[in-house]
């Protein structure tokens, strides 16, 4: 199964060995809430109820621990005195590119691929943290990848330097851009308000004219006796006169200066921030 040797040596002046073993079997004492493994050695000997070694930690606030389940490959420590305990494993996946010696970091745009002798990487099926020596902290996932706060005050903080910014997804580009045209849009706003301003009472005073003109036909067309003709031009005169009155108010509305300018809603956009993220 493996190299490593299971021949005694000594160990704090006893004899001890080190055992290469396969896990039959996992199970959790519970009263201490400790992981014992059963295993069998390379020559078929059985070992039951191994505790699991933590690799960090040691009270109520710090612990770790290893995923073991049945079929891992692990290094059983068997000291001069007392029980038996695994103490990690020897496997790594027989891939020649699992493993090289990276000489270069990877470029901003790329993903990290490969991983150096000098890097730390921890995987467990489909997620995988490393802390690489060119490459800084990586973390894959074909899962959910969650960062979860608990904290009242917690805050999910990234800086650059020792600063941070609002600007998450390039949040403050996407307004930049966005509120430029939209100042380009208020001042087309604010000149068509002003031209229908100033083009409204010569409008309004046309189509009062208009209504006169056909109302005085109307009148006409009345003492000659043609009523059919008379109807028509006093329905007329009625639209023209209530359009004078529409072009009155329709001005009146579109003279009305906005609430807010473009300038004032992108401040305030601003500064609806999330307290709780910081990104650089």
């Amino acid at each position: 199964m493996f190299n490593i040797s299971d021949k005694p040596f000594v160990f704090a002046g006893k004899k001890a060995s080190f055992i290469n073993a396969q896990i039959t079997d996992v199970s959790i004492d519970e009263d201490t809430n400790k992981v014992f493994v059963d295993c069998v050695d390379d020559r078929g000997e059985f070992y039951r109820e191994v505790f699991v070694l933590l690799p960090v930690g040691g009270g109520m606030n710090t612990w770790g621990n290893l995923p073991v389940e049945v079929d891992n490959q692990v290094v059983i420590f068997t000291p001069a005195e007392g029980e038996p305990m695994v103490i990690g494993s020897q496997f790594k996946p027989n891939d020649k590119d699992v493993i090289s010696d990276q000489t270069v970091a990877t470029d901003a745009d790329s993903d990290v691929i490969e991983y150096s002798t000098s890097d730390y990487v921890v995987s467990n099926y489909n997620s995988e943290m490393t802390l690489a020596k060119l490459n800084g902290l990586i973390l894959n996932t074909n899962q959910d990848a969650r960062l979860q706060l608990n904290g009242d005050n917690s805050v999910f903080r990234i800086s650059k330097g020792g600063a941070t910014v609002d600007n998450p997804l390039n949040g403050q580009q996407f307004l930049d851009t966005l509120f430029t045209y939209l100042a380009l849009l208020e001042a087309k706003v604010n000149a068509n308000s002003t031209a229908i301003g100033v083009a409204a009472p010569y409008s309004s005073a046309s189509a009062s004219a208009s209504a006169g003109a056909n109302l005085t036909a109307s009148g006409t067309a009345g003492s000659a006796g043609d009523i059919v003709l008379s109807t028509e031009l006093a329905s007329v005169a009625e639209a023209d006169r209530q359009a004078a009155l529409d072009i009155v108010s329709t001005a009146t509305t579109a003279q009305a200066p906005l609430t807010t300018t473009s300038a004032q809603a992108k401040t305030q956009a601003e500064g609806n921030l999330n307290l709780n993220i910081k990104i650089p």
